[in-house]
């Protein structure tokens, strides 16, 4: 498939991972044909199907839907059909780049150099991990010096050839523009512009403070270190320290490129050539391979899928929502929905401390965070001082609310009732409950007032978005598909969408407290209102506000079960 038989949509997904560039786009065939040459001299190999493509793209590097610098994308291509179970690569383990790779480094004392100064630090003082920290620095510090680590190594050192692979996988990195789309590289006015008021927010400014804080104590761990690992005489080296914007490009390659668990002794490795397939989840994608690690350490890589000529394979991250994907990787998805449509965002604040996570979708995903967050809302104590809940109350409410594994296992005998026509999507004919006893009553007030203040919350939430109205509309429409303002977009949207789930429940749960039924007509005024949120059609609507009927209806069930009579 050329690029211009690409739809503007196939084109965002298949860049969406990272955006790759180069300075010369003469060169791509070139890298191509040298990495896999030296993969296959070590024992690995490259399917001939795989080729190496390149896509002319325009990056929007301020934000503001503009094209603002061309650039060229790097992506693995099929010139040919492959089957089902297909090797398609051997990575050898020479190629793995980990903590044991800078172990190894002998020359000049630099695996050691940097372990001690890495180490030197309390964990406590960092932001990001030892680990990772470890490997970025390597990288950064073999980059500002590689001609230290060619075919000059001085006489009587016999190690040069363990920076081989290193070398190798440093050609295979794209452009430091690529990380742009990161937003701890972004202007802080570019972050209040696109991310006020979402989840993120906060985070990306402390992972922008975390880095730098994070560098200046390696810094004056290598000046503390320099004189007893970097003398520079009987052969050592002399290592000039990372500079500050090589270290920020490494240490976003090793946050958005490493693989959990691939190196040796399971821990976490970058892959060269595999950290090109770009990340495929959400209703109607699947993973195009799969990769598992040989006995001999090698990474192999097989075709999960029969894929035609032209074909971009994908790999799967996991099941990671637009937050996370945006913090790590730069980009987010449109409909980051699974299959049985519970979302892959997660919205987290704060109530009083405590950290809240929401999750839309059925109600195996959505009870329990709802019931927890819930639970935040509800005074300690009344008013005279006495404690909120007497004995019997209080018994209750472990039973409700702590029950969650016990509603969990119930959920998988109910899960086809709604593909049946439950009564959880037949909201036109919905009764009322047929009420409770009087001893119920101050349950009823306290989860009222609860459901009021949580809902208050969530309304709140909504209003402090600065991509919201006019300003989100033309976000998702008018900026480039790959722009970190559409990609702004679809993240705000998706906590929205949250939002609004969320506080259809509690108004569902609330009529249903208040012994309301909902009428024929005002159903139809629940699912315009849906409609005006959501993108996804009538059907998508009616979907949504079912699953939001059968959190109310779990809620209502466990928290309030009807009372047979004896």
């Amino acid at each position: 498939m050329s690029s211009s038989d690409m739809s503007n949509n196939e084109r965002s997904e298949h860049r969406q991972k990272r955006q790759r560039t180069v300075e010369d786009s003469n060169n791509h065939s070139d890298f191509w044909e040298l990495v896999s040459r030296w993969i296959r001299s070590n024992g690995g190999c490259i399917h001939p199907a795989l080729e190496l493509s390149v896509l002319p793209v325009n990056f929007d590097v301020e934000g503001d839907g503009q094209n603002d610098t061309p650039e060229h994308e790097r992506y693995i291509q099929l010139n040919r059909a492959v089957t089902k179970g297909t090797l398609l690569m051997k990575i050898p383990i020479e190629a793995l780049i980990s903590l044991k790779t800078v172990e190894r480094a002998t020359t000049g004392s630099l695996g050691s150099m940097l372990f001690q100064i890495v180490s030197s630090i309390d964990d406590d003082k960092l932001f990001h991990s030892k680990d990772d920290l470890l490997i970025a620095l390597y990288l950064a510090t073999v980059s500002c010096n590689i001609g230290l680590f060619g075919d000059d190594v001085p006489a009587g050192k016999d190690d040069g050839d363990s920076y081989e692979g290193t070398k190798m996988y440093l050609s295979t990195l794209p452009h430091n523009a690529s990380y742009d789309g990161l937003p701890r590289r972004w202007s802080d006015e570019k972050i209040e512009r696109l991310l006020k008021g979402s989840s993120v927010f906060k985070k990306v400014h402390k992972q922008k403070s975390g880095f730098i804080s994070d560098y200046n104590l390696l810094k004056e761990g290598y000046e503390k270190h320099k004189c007893a690992s970097c003398k520079n005489d009987k052969g050592n080296l002399a290592v000039e320290f990372a500079s500050i914007v090589r270290f920020d490009e490494m240490l976003s390659a090793v946050g958005s490129r490493a693989f959990d668990e691939l190196g040796e002794e399971n821990i976490d490795a970058m892959v060269p050539l595999l950290d090109l397939m770009n990340h495929k989840r959400g209703v109607g994608q699947t993973s195009d391979i799969m990769y598992v690690k040989g006995h001999d350490g090698s990474i192999n890589v097989t075709a999960t899928n029969d894929m035609a000529a032209g074909q971009i394979p994908g790999i799967t991250y996991g099941a990671k929502g637009n937050a996370q994907l945006l913090v790590n990787y730069g980009f987010c998805l449109e409909n980051n929905y699974e299959p049985d449509f519970s979302s892959n965002n997660v919205l987290e604040f704060e109530v009083n401390g405590h950290s809240v996570e929401l999750r839309s979708g059925p109600k195996s995903y959505s009870y329990g965070c709802f019931v927890k967050a819930l639970e935040l809302y509800r005074p300690l104590r009344d008013s005279d001082g006495c404690d909120r809940k007497n004995d019997k109350t209080d018994s209750k409410e472990e039973q409700s609310f702590g029950g969650v594994e016990d509603f969990l296992d119930a959920c998988e005998e109910e899960e086809g009732e709604n593909e049946e026509g439950g009564a959880g999507f037949d909201f036109f004919n919905d009764a009322g409950h047929d009420g409770d006893d009087d001893d119920d009553d101050d349950g009823k007030d306290s989860d009222l007032k609860a459901l009021d203040a949580f809902a208050l919350a969530l309304t709140e939430i909504k209003c402090e978005y600065s991509l919201s109205g006019s300003l989100l509309h033309d976000a998702l429409t008018s900026s480039l598909p790959h722009s970190n303002e559409r990609f702004c977009g679809h993240l705000v949207r998706s906590e929205l969408e949250t939002v609004d789930f969320y506080l259809r429940a509690i108004d569902l749960i609330q009529q249903r407290l208040s012994l309301q039924s909902i009428s024929p007509s005002s159903a139809k005024e629940i699912l315009d209102a849906q409609l005006s949120i959501f993108s996804g059609g009538e059907e998508d609507a009616k979907l949504r506000l079912g699953l939001a009927l059968q959190l109310r209806d779990a809620f209502c069930s466990i928290r309030y079960p009807l009372k047979t009579k004896e």
